[in-house]
């Protein structure tokens, strides 16, 4: 791997939200999901049966116990506020905990059903970089399907979490994160040309190879697969800008610096950092300014704006 490939891969590594302790995680002000919180304490005990369960959770959820409809009535609601892209991530959370126990108390362990609900919740911690969350419950899905059959769909959602969850995972040095390059790429080897349906991880896909190739120093490779991911990400979020998109076009813009085409690099960092300071990201706005005050003349160094103070 050439020594320019070897330094994207670690400012792309640079570039994915730490994985941190809990006294970091107090301190840090950089964190991806900095609003935050989780307050439901529910946990799946093993120990536990699926009706313990669900008795448990109902006990401690009386919004969702004083719900006297059908549980099957209520498990359309909940998926539905979970489809829905404008559930905030506090009620999100409640309602993956809420499906949980409605899976339990309907479909039982081992099935289909409760599979597909741990690969949700794990892509609801990768979502939020929360990576030894997300592990965890890729494992007990991993042990469901040890016990049934499932489809090629959710193999296919389930090795793109996994690979997801290994890639982003914390890393000491280089050499250890292009082993978890290499570990993704092997998980979903065998999943990168099934056809889905599903927008989330078509765009999902798209993205997690462009990580791969750019860990192997592959950046023409990484490049279109970046551009499927925005095309991707864009049409799933009908345009909406976010801190992910801002990601997207950062690392795109790495890429083409890394081969020795500013002209691009320069285009996609500006579209970066444009993002990047209208959602107010400090950091980042400010790590991208420092670049294009060297490399672009209409760029005009990045002050953010000062709070006013109450009097």
């Amino acid at each position: 791997m050439s020594a320019s490939a070897r330094r994207l891969a670690f400012l792309i590594k640079q570039n994915q939200p730490k994985v941190l302790t809990q006294e970091e995680a107090n301190i840090s002000a950089h964190r991806l999901a900095r609003t935050a919180k989780f307050g439901s304490t529910t946990k799946y005990q093993k120990t536990e049966s699926a009706e313990e369960y669900a008795q448990r959770f109902f006990s401690e959820n009386q919004n969702a116990a004083l719900d006297k409809r059908d549980p099957l009535a209520k498990l359309e609601t909940v998926n539905a506020m979970l489809n829905d892209r404008k559930t905030e991530i506090n009620d999100r959370f409640s309602y993956l905990s809420q499906k949980k126990a409605l899976v339990l108390m309907i479909y039982g362990e081992n099935t289909q059903e409760l599979f597909q609900t741990y690969v949700q919740i794990a892509a609801f911690y990768n979502d939020d970089f929360r990576i030894p969350s997300a592990m965890r419950h890729l494992k007990k899905a991993q042990q469901i399907m040890q016990q049934i059959q499932i489809t090629n769909i959710d193999h296919l959602k389930f090795s793109i979490e996994y690979a997801y969850a290994v890639i982003n995972s914390d890393v000491e040095d280089q050499e250890e994160y292009y082993r978890h390059v290499a570990q993704s790429q092997k998980i979903i080897a065998n999943f990168t040309d099934i056809e889905c349906d599903d927008q989330i991880y078509n765009y999902k896909r798209s993205y997690l190879l462009a990580r791969i190739y750019n860990g192997n120093g592959q950046c023409e490779d990484a490049i279109t697969m970046y551009g499927d991911a925005i095309a991707e990400y864009e049409m799933m979020t009908n345009n909406e800008t976010t801190e992910n998109t801002a990601r997207l076009y950062h690392e795109l813009g790495a890429t083409y610096e890394a081969v020795g085409d500013i002209k691009n690099a320069r285009n996609y960092y500006r579209t970066a950092y444009d993002i990047y300071s209208s959602l107010e990201i400090n950091d980042k706005a400010q790590e991208l300014s420092l670049w294009l005050d060297e490399h672009d003349s209409d760029h005009h160094a990045y002050i953010p704006e000062e709070e006013e103070e109450d009097y």
